[in-house]
C-alpha cells in the first residue's frame, strides 16, 4: 500500500527544516539519526558551517531515500513543508466543573437518519461542539453526539494529560472488540505531532524515526512514547453506560453511545480519515 508521509522532516543548518518526502519504504540509515542527533547538539552555527549543512541535510536525506528504495522520479525535496488544510484553534472558554458535569447537546439528524449510509468515507470531530460528523458514501452526513477526555479543551501533548488530540489522523487497525463496546484505533501520535514535541525537546530523535516510520508503513506508531498512546473511537460499555450525555469521561478518546459506536464501526475502514478540530 503506497502512503504520503505528509510532513517528515529532516534538519538543516540553523533553525529551519528541509521535508523529507517518499510514497512507500522508510529511511533506515543510521546517518538520518546521525545528522538529527548532530542538529540537536548544535543549534548554533557560522554562515559557512550553515551552508555546508544545508549542503549536508539534502545529500542524507537523497541517500536516506535512494537506499530504502523509495526514490521515484517525481520526488524532490522542498524547502517549504506542505500546505495542510488549517485547523482553527480559538481559545477555550473557563470550564468550570459543574460545566463539565453538565448534560451535553443532543445532536440528531432525523432527515439523514433516514437516508442510507453504506460505508463512511470521513468523520469530522468538533470538540467545542461534542460533535462527531460522519459523512456517508451517498453524500450526507450524520451526526453524533460525542465525549471527550476529562481536559477536553487545549491539544494532546503527552501522556496522562487528559486531552484529546487535535489535527489529522486515520484509522488505523480494524475496530475491535473492547470493555468500552467496540474500539477503532487512531494512528496518534501522527507525524505532525512528532514533529512538535521534537522541536519542544520532548522526544529524542529516535522516537521521532520511529513514528516516521509506522507512517511511511501505514501502521500503528510506537504507543509507549512521552506523547501517550491508545487514542481512539470507542463506545462506552457496562461500566459507563450513559455517561456520554452528561460528561466528558475519557482519557483522551472520543466516546459515544454503544449504539452510535457499532454504528460508525460495522461503516469504516482501515485508512478512513479522521479529523479533529478544537
Amino acid at each position: 500500500m503506497s502512503s504520503v508521509l505528509s510532513p517528515a522532516w529532516l534538519p538543516r543548518a540553523g533553525s529551519r527544516w528541509i521535508p523529507l518526502t517518499s510514497t512507500r519504504g522508510v529511511c533506515e540509515q543510521a546517518s538520518c539519526l546521525s545528522l538529527l542527533r548532530s542538529h540537536r547538539a548544535h543549534p548554533h552555527r557560522g554562515a559557512a558551517e550553515s551552508r555546508r549543512g544545508t549542503r549536508a541535510a539534502r545529500w542524507v536525506a537523497a541517500l536516506c531515500i535512494t537506499l530504502s528504495g523509495v526514490a521515484t522520479a517525481d520526488e524532490t525535496l522542498s524547502t517549504r513543508a506542505p500546505t495542510l488544510p488549517p485547523i482553527a484553534n480559538p481559545a477555550p472558554p473557563t470550564v468550570r466543573m459543574r460545566d463539565q458535569l453538565a448534560p451535553l447537546p443532543e445532536i440528531s439528524d432525523r432527515a439523514a437518519e433516514e437516508k442510507p449510509c453504506s460505508q463512511i468515507v470521513k468523520i469530522e470531530i468538533h470538540k467545542y461542539a461534542h460533535a462527531l460528523h460522519a459523512t456517508c458514501t451517498e453524500g450526507h452526513v450524520r451526526s453524533f453526539t460525542v465525549a471527550l477526555g476529562r481536559r477536553p479543551f487545549g491539544d494532546k501533548r503527552r501522556q496522562g494529560d487528559l486531552r484529546t488530540p487535535e489535527g489529522h489522523y486515520r484509522i488505523v487497525e480494524p475496530p475491535r472488540s473492547s470493555q468500552f463496546h467496540v474500539f477503532m484505533p487512531l494512528d496518534y501520535p501522527s507525524v505532525v505531532d512528532a514533529d512538535a514535541a521534537l522541536s519542544r525537546g520532548d522526544i529524542e530523535p529516535d522516537t521521532y524515526l520511529k513514528i516516521v516510520r509506522a507512517a511511511l508503513r501505514g501502521r500503528l506508531p510506537p504507543q509507549n512514547t512521552p506523547l501517550g498512546g491508545a487514542i481512539g473511537i470507542h463506545g462506552e460499555g457496562a461500566e459507563h453506560q450513559g455517561w456520554t450525555a452528561t460528561r466528558n469521561w475519557t482519557l483522551g478518546c472520543i466516546a459515544l453511545s454503544d449504539r452510535d459506536a457499532g454504528f460508525i464501526a460495522e461503516r469504516v475502514a482501515v485508512g478512513t480519515p479522521v479529523v479533529i478540530r478544537p
